[in-house]
């Protein structure tokens, strides 16, 4: 079984450049905010992607939980034919 990947598109930041933003940092900050998002953004889609891995296993362990009185019932009756 794999993953069922989500498709995240993070949003697009514009970055003007400008003397003022030089100076004061704003262009660094831009920078590293775009980058840390990013990561936050990948992360968040690995998150999901393994939640819904995770529902799916839930489900065919409900679907396998669901089938064992019957199993059992089955085994017992085999064992009592063999006695």
């Amino acid at each position: 079984m794999t993953f069922k990947y989500a498709r995240h598109e993070p949003r697009a930041v514009r970055e003007r450049p400008t003397l003022t933003g030089s100076i004061t940092g704003r262009n660094d900050a831009i920078f590293l905010r775009n980058k840390y998002q990013t990561e936050l953004d990948n992360a968040w889609t690995a998150i999901v992607n393994m939640v819904h891995f995770i529902e799916t296993r839930n489900q065919e362990l409900k679907e396998a939980h669901s089938k064992l009185p019957q199993i059992k019932r089955n085994v017992e009756a085999h064992q009592q034919e063999r006695a």
